[in-house]
């Protein structure tokens, strides 16, 4: 069984993830961490929420928490290769 095998994003998800992202570019960057955080909660498998955090922590200058995230991401988002330069750049 292939644990890390990506999931279906429903449309709701995306529609969160969008809000955040909104927010993030209005400069609500704790709103945008509490929705993004929501939906790792609601599901822990959502790589593109783990990612997007882990944007806006590294934007934050929280690396470790950001490069924690972009693991988690990468768990259940394996080939993204976006995902994996965010996690090098983070790295250096």
């Amino acid at each position: 069984m292939n644990l890390s095998r990506p999931r279906h994003v429903s449309n709701a998800e995306l529609q969160v993830v969008e809000a955040a992202l909104h927010a993030q570019e209005q400069g609500d960057l704790a709103g945008a961490e509490r929705l993004y955080r929501a939906l790792i909660e609601s599901d822990h498998r959502n790589g593109i929420a783990h990612n997007n955090l882990a944007n806006l922590l590294r934007t934050s200058g929280r690396f470790a928490d950001a490069v924690d995230h972009y693991r988690r991401a990468l768990e259940w988002m394996p080939d993204s290769a976006q995902i994996r330069a965010n996690l090098a750049d983070t790295l250096e």
